[in-house]
C-alpha cells in the first residue's frame, strides 16, 4: 500500500502590520552634494578619498532621511596636472557613499569632471608676438568650497521609520525620484 502524499506547505505571505509605516529611499533618488574644501587637478592624487557634505535634506513619506549637512564620501579617479602649451588640467571623481540620519551608510553613484581653462586670446597673442609661446600654462581644473554636485542613490533601501525624524519645513528639498 502507498502513503497518501501529504501536501506542500506554502509558507505564508509576511503580514505587514501598517502597509503606511513602510520608508523606502527609492533608487535613482537626486542627492545635492557640496565640496567642503578646494580640490584641485595641481594637488589632487589618484585613489585619494574626498569628503563632501549633504546641501539639502532628502525627506520621504515627512522623514528626514538624509539630513542638510551629513557626510558623503568619494574619490579622485582621474587627475591630469596642467602643462605648457596651454594644455588644461583635468579631474574626476566618483561619489560613493552617503551618511543617513540613523547613521547607517547608503550606497550612491556619480561620477563629475573639470577641465582647466586658459584664455584661448591670450594664447594665440603671445604665438604671434613672442617666441617663448610654448612656456604659457593651462589652467588648473579646480572644485572650488561650495561646488554643487549631484550624486544618485545606487538601489532601494527598506528603512525602519523609528529612526529617522520628521522634516522640518525646507524651501528647497529634493523629493524622491519616483512615487
Amino acid at each position: 500500500m502507498s502513503e497518501p502524499l501529504a501536501s506542500p506547505q506554502v509558507p505564508a505571505a509576511p503580514s505587514v502590520a501598517n502597509p503606511s509605516a513602510e520608508l523606502t529611499l527609492i533608487h535613482d533618488t537626486p542627492i545635492k552634494l557640496k565640496f567642503k574644501e578646494v580640490l584641485s587637478s595641481k594637488t589632487a592624487k589618484q585613489n585619494q578619498e574626498i569628503t563632501l557634505e549633504v546641501a539639502e535634506d532628502v525627506v520621504v513619506r515627512g522623514k528626514t532621511v538624509i539630513a542638510k549637512g551629513a557626510t558623503a564620501k568619494g574619490c579622485v579617479a582621474e587627475v591630469e596636472r596642467a602643462k605648457k602649451m596651454g594644455h588644461k588640467g583635468k579631474l574626476s571623481i566618483v561619489l560613493t557613499e552617503v551618511q543617513l540620519a540613523s547613521g547607517e551608510t547608503m550606497p550612491v553613484r556619480g561620477t563629475h569632471s573639470k577641465v582647466g581653462g586658459t584664455a584661448v586670446a591670450r594664447l594665440v597673442l603671445t604665438w604671434a608676438i613672442a617666441p617663448f609661446f610654448g612656456l604659457m600654462a593651462g589652467k588648473e581644473a579646480k572644485y572650488s568650497v561650495g561646488t554643487e554636485v549631484i550624486a544618485f542613490v545606487d538601489g532601494d533601501r527598506q528603512l525602519d521609520p523609528a529612526q529617522f525624524s520628521g522634516a522640518t519645513p525646507q524651501p528647497k528639498s529634493i523629493s524622491q525620484a519616483k512615487p
